[in-house]
């Protein structure tokens, strides 16, 4: 009779532990926030290749026009983009005061193509930069999809 008594009382110990989800299951880790798993770490991975593309350094940092000789430059693309500030964009995706932030996959994607977009524009359909900039467009379409 001892052994009976013990036997429902430890399934009455079971059951609560079994339906009681905790809140950090639900909760990512700031680790986590970076992952593949998350658009943002998709993003970052794909971001990073371009980066690291033999022609990634042209797309890296802003567009200097005073250290470039173009000093229409800014005349002619109104909305710069380069890959630091998209990723410094990503890195503010969380914030929701900073109206400088990349808050999804699709804005992501626009911001991206701008880069190349905006090199497209600037420089004749036979300049160097405007090639490289239609190959890297063409790459991450294909890594985006």
């Amino acid at each position: 009779q001892q052994q009976q008594q013990q036997q429902p009382a430890k399934k009455q110990q079971q059951t609560p532990q079994q339906h009681q989800p905790t809140q950090q299951q639900h909760q990512p880790t700031p680790q986590a926030l970076h992952s593949d798993a998350t658009w943002q770490g998709r993003c970052l991975s794909i971001l990073k290749e371009l980066q690291n593309h033999e022609h990634g350094w042209v797309f890296a940092e802003p567009v200097d026009p005073v250290q470039l000789g173009i000093p229409d430059y800014f005349q002619v693309i109104r909305s710069p983009m380069d890959f630091a500030t998209a990723k410094s964009m990503l890195d503010n995706s969380g914030d929701s005061t900073n109206a400088s932030r990349i808050n999804s996959p699709v804005m992501f994607e626009e911001q991206v193509v701008l880069v190349f977009e905006n090199a497209m524009q600037y420089n004749p359909a036979t300049h160097d930069v405007h090639v490289m900039a239609k190959e890297m467009k063409e790459l991450f379409l294909t890594k985006w999809k």
